[in-house]
């Protein structure tokens, strides 16, 4: 898990790994920080489990990121109009953000600018979303209906930018953060599948694996590799006893053969 930090010209990254989620992590980060500061602006997507369990008198401003709009790019060969219209209007909000960052606004002035230029798009967007299903335009089971009510369900953390002064629209700068963390994991899958797949051969055959990689596979960091790793290995395994019994019924029926034409001629 990562969390970062901005703020007063300073950028804090913070790596957590082991059992808890994200939001119990980020309980414990916030259990210690002074309680006379202002509450923080927490970006995150919509998942429960990012949100932390805060005790009395601490309080989050909870942003959901905009960016998760991109469910309606997944659906939009079935549905291109209306996934069109929804991400011309994203598009359109995200064109003032770097209009503003151009300019070199101030979060207050940037939040002046979007509550002119953004908060009429986002409520033109809002009705649009509530009429597909009041005018039963949108069947609310489909791809598009599960992507309209994505938004209109977490709509008040996802317009925070409107109401609090720096609040952002997206969560994409620890998303490309972790991308370091994604690398590190496919090398360790790497490593793990080709020693799964020379398991059973001679032990001086298999490849050395760096110790590093040896305790993240012990300590099932990468759970998925193994398996699929183990079902090429099985698919090896079943192979190769085809083509034993295989001959081996040749074998005995040979056998057979020899004793019949030993006892006749006897």
């Amino acid at each position: 898990m990562w969390i970062g930090a901005t703020g007063q010209d300073r950028n804090v990254a913070l790596y957590f790994t082991g059992r808890q989620h994200a939001g119990e992590n980020l309980a414990d980060v916030l259990a210690q920080r002074a309680a006379e500061l202002p509450s923080p602006i927490q970006m995150c997507d919509a998942l429960s489990r990012n949100v932390p369990k805060l005790g009395s008198g601490v309080e989050i401003l909870l942003a959901n990121c905009i960016a998760h709009g991109r469910q309606f790019v997944e659906v939009a060969d079935n549905f291109p109009d209306e996934c069109r219209y929804v991400l011309e209007m994203l598009g359109r909000v995200y064109g003032n953000d770097a209009e503003a960052r151009e300019r070199g606004l101030s979060p207050e002035q940037r939040l002046e600018f979007h509550r002119e230029r953004s908060a009429p798009v986002m409520d033109e967007l809002h009705n649009w979303l509530e009429r597909q299903f009041a005018e039963r335009k949108t069947e609310p089971n489909s791809g598009l209906g599960k992507a309209i009510t994505y938004l209109l369900r977490h709509w008040r953390p996802l317009t925070l930018f409107l109401r609090e002064a720096g609040a952002p629209l997206d969560n994409n700068i620890v998303e490309r953060s972790l991308k370091r963390a994604v690398l590190h994991r496919n090398y360790v899958h790497l490593a793990i599948t080709r020693r799964w797949t020379n398991r059973g051969r001679s032990r001086s055959l298999r490849p050395r694996v760096p110790f590093e990689l040896r305790s993240a596979h012990n300590h099932n960091a990468s759970r998925k590799a193994s398996r699929r790793s183990l079902g090429r290995y099985c698919r090896d395994f079943e192979a190769g006893s085809v083509i034993f019994w295989i001959a081996r019924f040749f074998m005995v029926r040979s056998a057979s053969t020899y004793m019949c034409v030993v006892a006749v001629l006897s």
